[in-house]
């Protein structure tokens, strides 16, 4: 009796272990903050908060296919599907770059919020985003 929950307990600690030991790889940028994947998983776009950018990845071959330069300390990223785009919030610059993913280029920067004249020491720091496909707007945090 001994012997057979031994050898049990060894599959089943063997099975648990390939488990664990599975991992995905991403190529990415300087200090990797956020993730997020388009709609048919065939892409991640990767917030590299270090380098002030975002990796496009190919998740069929693990490559990077472009890397984006955007705001100051990006923090999150969003993809609307219906338009093919990402928004990404900068958290030091206060903004949001919109990101074209099928060129790979910024085609907007946004600033969030309005300047404060009463105090110019004032930051809005976005730091969250999520997309409303129903009405293809960011709502940003």
């Amino acid at each position: 009796m001994k012997k057979l929950f031994v050898v049990a307990s060894f599959v089943w600690l063997a099975s648990v272990s390939s488990l664990l030991a599975q991992a995905i790889l991403l190529p990415i940028g300087s200090g990797p903050f956020a993730i997020e994947l388009n709609q048919d998983a065939t892409l991640a776009l990767v917030v590299n908060r270090n380098s002030n950018s975002v990796s496009i990845v190919n998740l069929a071959d693990n490559l990077i296919r472009n890397t984006i330069t955007v705001g100051t300390f990006p923090t999150s990223v969003a993809i609307n599907p219906n338009t093919n785009q990402a928004v990404v919030t900068n958290y030091g610059s206060d903004n949001v770059s919109v990101i074209d993913i099928g060129s790979a280029t910024v085609v907007a920067t946004i600033t969030v919020g309005k300047a404060d004249t009463s105090n110019p020491a004032f930051r809005y720091n976005p730091r969250d985003v999520a997309i409303d496909t129903a009405n293809n707007i960011a709502i940003v945090a």
